[in-house]
Order: structure tokens, then C-alpha cells, then sequence
């Protein structure tokens, strides 16, 4: 059976995992008004702050500058 391979560019797959990361921090801010129990809230917190990390690494660092001053008005630490 022949192999199959599929060449990719990595920075244009790590912009689509961006995009798709930010689409879900927007999400989850937006479902976290909403959660009422405490497992639920810090469920949101850690996955939110899992997706900025992952942001964080996939992203050039001006980018990731930009995108947090857009979403909560400063730049991050």
C-alpha cells in the first residue's frame, strides 16, 4: 500500500488554529455569564486560560498583543 503524504504549511495551520481558539474564548466568555455552579465557573476559567496559552504559543508576538488589547483593553503581562 502507498504512504500518503500531504504537505502543509505550518504557519498557515497555526493561523487556522488561532482563528478557531479565539472564535472559542469569545464562546466561552459568553457561556460563562450563564454558568451558576462553581465547577462550572472554574471549568470556564481553566479552559479560558488554556486557550490564551495556546494563542499565546501558536501566535507572533505582536499578534498576540493585538489581540488582547482588542479583547480586554491592555496588553498582557
Amino acid at each position: 500500500m502507498p504512504n500518503l503524504m500531504i504537505n502543509i504549511d505550518e504557519d498557515k495551520v497555526d493561523e487556522i488554529f488561532v482563528e478557531y481558539l479565539k472564535k472559542q474564548v469569545s464562546n466561552l466568555e459568553k457561556d460563562f455569564k450563564t454558568a451558576w455552579h462553581s465547577e462550572d465557573r472554574m471549568m470556564f476559567i481553566q479552559v479560558h486560560a488554556a486557550c490564551l496559552t495556546l494563542i499565546q504559543w501558536l501566535s507572533v508576538h505582536s499578534d498576540f498583543e493585538k489581540f488582547m488589547e482588542k479583547q480586554y483593553g491592555s496588553k498582557p503581562d
